[in-house]
């Protein structure tokens, strides 16, 4: 059996968890998206190709539980990379 070249870069492992969340994209757009897996060090959000920012971009994500609720707090991201199904987040302390 063949060992992967491939290194893994996560600080933590993730966990696949589809979570409803809304990024805030250039302060002031907002967009309803999924996560595909979450970690303690960041997310990825499946989104649709236009709505994706380049990679390096500032963000803020937040949890939905209920889209009228507005006492979840932001949290800021930074984009890692994009793919063709959505883009991977960091989180930022």
């Amino acid at each position: 059996m063949a060992e992967s070249k491939t290194r893994e870069r996560r600080r933590a492992p993730r966990q696949r968890k589809l979570v409803r969340v809304s990024l805030q994209i250039s302060g002031e757009v907002e967009v309803l998206a999924l996560t595909r897996d979450v970690s303690a060090s960041g997310a990825f959000v499946l989104l649709d190709r236009e709505e994706m920012p380049p990679p390096g971009e500032a963000l803020k994500v937040k949890l939905v539980e209920d889209p009228e609720d507005d006492e979840e707090e932001w949290v800021k991201v930074r984009v890692a990379r994009v793919n063709d199904d959505g883009i991977g987040l960091f989180f930022v302390s």
